[in-house]
């Protein structure tokens, strides 16, 4: 031990009365000394806790007393300043005891934890040690907020191997033995492991099984790079652990397996938005660009690949041993193998089943090819809903043996001598425009565009191989159409000239591959679906194996090359079975054949022929499931339809579709019958345009009894349409009968109907409506004539007696309530004399002065009621107190002086 500058006593005492310590609980205090830290934590009782901030740079030398958090106690370090260690064994948190690591940057310190260590910010840096930066001895780290863990090396294995109880290999800059190693947040960079784990290592022991946990933080630039031995695991090694990532990306980490994860015996779950981006093998050669696991179990659910390297097989995934592989969700995407499994490789005994992934843009460069897909001899691999498009083999370096030329095989799916291929309908696969080329200026033919099996043959007999069996249905049902596409003598080559077999042409003639019949020889052939069975096809997909590309010496299985046991889908197909009736017809006018679309959803399955021949009847084997028909985006079942063609003459029914589970049979009855229509027409009369309603509903009667059809009417249709698909005839007691049909309106509140017509030549439903005439005018006789009469001085007429005349000004006079004053009665006023006073010239007489005329008195005289005085001019007169503008002038006798008007037409 290094001499303490002042004595424990001495330290403890000033921590007191700079922290005030009380009942075993510390409360944040700054420290400048290695020796505070020690003394403050081996000061706190069980239960107590301290916070204390570092905010200086603190030395711990070689002989310095180690700090214990023990059991009970927790400890809290933030502040800026960093702690230097000697590169040992420093800090150990004891089972039960707590360390938060919230700011320091520790260099050169080792930590042990059998408790928790919680590290969210600040940084553990520069650390070159061997044995692990921090080894988690069945406890518990978490990493998270702003961590930073970089440029820690383990890789110098010439030390003194630290803490006690590592082993000597087995250990990463964290290395966990049992216990958690949880990454929330921060960043892992640049740390170097020796041979397994670049930043983090854990191993099972004594029974128990270490976990790692990963929900962020970015993992990048880590290796291992071993003098003598390939690495494992870039960034994360698991040995017999059980891992959950579900976040966070691991991006261009390095090692020969696994350049981002290796998992050996491992139960490992993948899902959510976990990123493996950008990992490479190195310079050495090396499996698994991405991902390397060996046995156990791998679960993706939802993970991303993408541009990762392998300098051997799979650039985004390796597995072997009797690895078994479950991937629900993962895109895998521009990755690059330099021998096999651009995307993946299976190898070993793996069984992997893929329920959904995207294979994409992956690229082989190796002699077995496989641009997205390689399987290897002895798996067992399974893919439900494929769909196989557009891969492309590029032949680069090409090798060619004896008298039989270089060939490109299976731009598709291509099966090695030992591979197989089984195809079912139900969740099955759909493999069309991929390209297997003719090569060497288009001499050396290629064979199997899309799909290519190898009997290898020797001294022109086979040697080795399987036969295949092309089943009749591709993905969704659509019939497979595939063609001879050339001919195969062995791997990668074809016949001698004289031996050939010649590649599918568009211009023909061409060889169809019968279905559910066993070939065994030139396997080889091109898909030729209709545009609507690829429509479905895509719609189904959800393991995609698109635009992968197979190239260099890798001529083979551009999308998938299979050298074990390759199956698409689940067998357990189901039949459709189709009958049809005729029905209130003579058989005589039944046409000679109908037609009938098979369809899923808009699309066209198939076309189906049905006649007097085959009992209109049909049998169609080997159909999907219709529980399996799902959308890929929408998750919705897709719907599987029959639709007759046309007949003429007849009508079809809409087809009744009964699911038969127990006999896996789709059971469709058909039913045709002689139709009629029967057209409707409605008139209006005697009303408004604007009085109709917006719609009327008609229904329909057959035989005088309701059918519960109904037909609307609008104004937009002209009152016009037609009952359509009705049944002409009935049969009763073996007697065929014509319906007859009738309709009924429904009524139309202020009109009456009537019905007109019958069912052949259409029916008019007629609505009238009475309107009563206009009010009668005779009564009133015309305006004065005032074209004759010169003008009056209005300064020497004496105003009208103000019982008799009602107000001129009409800005003075407020309106008169019409609906409280009784009319005056016409026949009680005595008439005014008019001849002493000659009407008004109102062409020469300017404007009466209102202001030089009192205005009448009207409450002595009841205004006369307007209602019952019909208008005696084209224009309406205006009710009292409105002035009329057509009647300026004369409109002082009419209105000023009515009774004037009433005692001419009495004289």
């Amino acid at each position: 031990m290094g001499r303490l500058h002042r004595s424990w006593a001495a330290i403890l005492v000033a921590l007191l009365a700079t922290i005030g310590l009380s009942g075993g609980v510390g409360h944040a205090a700054e420290v400048n000394s290695w020796e505070e830290i020690i003394a403050t934590v081996d000061a706190l009782d069980a239960g107590g806790s301290a916070e204390l901030s570092i905010a200086s740079d603190i030395e711990a030398q070689e002989d310095t007393q180690p700090l214990t958090v023990r059991e009970g106690r927790t400890l809290t370090l933030t502040g800026s300043g960093q702690l230097n260690g000697p590169g040992a064994p420093l800090i150990t948190v004891e089972k039960g005891g707590s360390l938060t690591l919230a700011g320091p940057t520790f260099r050169g310190v080792q930590f042990a934890v059998a408790g928790d260590l919680n590290f969210n910010a600040g940084a553990i840096r520069d650390t070159k040690v061997t044995g692990p930066v921090i080894f988690v001895d069945g406890g518990s780290l978490i990493i998270g907020g702003t961590a930073d863990f970089s440029q820690n090396s383990v890789a110098d294995e010439t030390g003194e191997l630290n803490p006690a109880g590592v082993e000597k290999e087995k250990y990463a800059p964290i290395t966990a033995y049992n216990g958690t190693v949880r990454v929330e947040g921060g960043t892992l960079t640049d740390n170097s492991g020796l041979r397994y784990g670049g930043v983090i290592g854990l191993w099972a022991r004594d029974g128990e099984k270490p976990s790692f946990e990963m929900t962020g933080g970015t993992l990048q630039g880590n290796k291992v790079s071993h003098p003598k031995y390939n690495g494992r695991g870039g960034a994360v090694y698991g040995d017999g652990a059980v891992v959950a990532m579900s976040g966070g990306s691991l991006k261009e980490n390095t090692t020969e397996q696994g350049a981002a994860l290796a998992f050996i015996d491992s139960d490992v779950t993948m899902s959510g938005g976990v990123l493996v981006q950008g990992n490479n093998n190195g310079d050495y050669k090396g499996f698994g660009g991405g991902l390397f696991q060996h046995g156990g179990t791998l679960k993706i659910q939802g993970a991303t690949f993408k541009e990762n390297v392998s300098t051997s097989d799979g650039g985004a995934i390796y597995t072997e041993g009797d690895a078994k592989v479950d991937i629900t969700g993962a895109e895998i995407t521009s990755n690059t193998a330099a021998r096999s499994g651009g995307g993946i490789a299976f190898m070993g005994t793996t069984k992997a089943t893929l329920y959904a992934a995207d294979l994409r843009d992956n690229t082989s460069t190796g002699f077995w090819g496989g641009g997205a897909m390689y399987n290897d001899t002895k798996t067992e691999v399974r893919i439900y809903n494929g769909l196989i498009r557009d891969n492309v083999i590029k032949p680069g370096f090409l090798v060619q043996a004896g008298n039989h030329p270089v060939s490109a095989q299976g731009g598709g799916v291509w099966n090695c001598p030992t591979g197989s291929t089984v195809m079912h309908v139900n969740r099955g696969v759909a493999i069309f425009d991929n390209v297997a080329p003719n090569v060497v200026g288009g001499k050396n033919a290629g064979a199997g565009d899309d799909f290519a099996s190898i009997i290898k043959h020797k001294f022109g007999e086979p040697v080795e191989g399987h036969s295949v069996v092309v089943t009749d249905r591709m993905l969704g049902g659509s019939p497979r159409q595939w063609f001879q596409d050339g001919s195969i003598y062995s791997i990668h080559s074809n016949w001698s000239e004289e031996g050939k077999v010649p590649r599918y042409s568009e211009e023909g003639p061409n060889t169809a591959i019968e279905s559910n019949k066993e070939v065994t020889e030139n396997i080889a052939f091109k898909s030729v679906p209709s545009e609507d069975a690829k429509a479905i096809a895509e719609r189904l997909a959800t393991v995609r194996i698109v635009e992968n590309t197979a190239t260099g010496t890798g001529i083979s299985g551009a999308g998938i090359a299979n050298n074990g046991k390759l199956t698409f889908g689940e067998p357990d197909p189901w039949t459709v079975k189709v009958a049809k009736t005729w029905v209130n017809d003579e058989p005589t006018e039944r046409p000679e054949d109908l037609f009938l679309d098979v369809k899923l959803g808009d699309k066209v399955l198939e076309t189906v022929k049905l006649d007097k021949a085959n009992g209109w009847e049909a049998e169609l084997s080997n159909y999907p499931d219709p529980k399996t028909l799902i959308d890929a985006k929408t998750g919705e079942t897709i719907p599987l339809t029959f639709v007759e063609h046309a007949v003429d003459g007849y009508m079809s029914h809409t087809p009744v579709v009964t699911f038969n589970e127990a006999t896996r049979t789709y059971e469709v009855a058909l039913r045709n019958e002689p139709p009629t229509s029967i057209d409707v027409r409605k008139e209006w009369s005697g009303d408004a345009e604007e009085d109709r309603p917006e719609a009327i509903v008609v229904q329909l009667l057959a035989d005088g009894e309701e059918t519960g059809k109904t037909l609307e009417l609008t104004a937009e249709d002209g009152w016009h349409g037609k009952f359509e698909g009705l049944p002409k005839y009935k049969t009763v007691d073996e007697q065929r009968t014509e319906i007859k049909y009738s309709v009924l309106e429904v009524d139309v509140p202020g009109y009456e109907s009537s019905v007109s017509g019958d069912a052949e030549s259409g029916f008019v439903l007629k609505n009238s409506k009475d309107v009563p005439p206009p009010t009668e005018t005779t009564e009133v006789p015309p305006p004065t004539e005032t074209t004759d009469v010169p003008p009056t001085e209005t300064t020497d007429v004496p105003p009208t007696e103000t019982t008799d005349v009602p107000p001129t000004e009409t800005t003075d006079v407020p309106p008169t309530e019409t609906t409280d004053v009784p009319p005056t009665e016409t026949t009680d006023m005595p008439p005014t004399e008019t001849t002493d006073v000659p009407p008004t010239e109102t062409t020469d007489v300017p404007p009466t002065e209102t202001t030089t005329v009192p205005p009448t008195e009207t409450t002595t005289v009841p205004p006369t009621e307007t209602t019952t005085v019909p208008p005696t001019t084209d224009k309406p007169l205006a009710r009292t107190g409105v002035a009329v503008s057509g009647l300026v002038g004369a409109g002082v006798l009419l209105l000023g002086a009515g009774a004037l008007v009433l005692a001419r037409r009495r004289g």
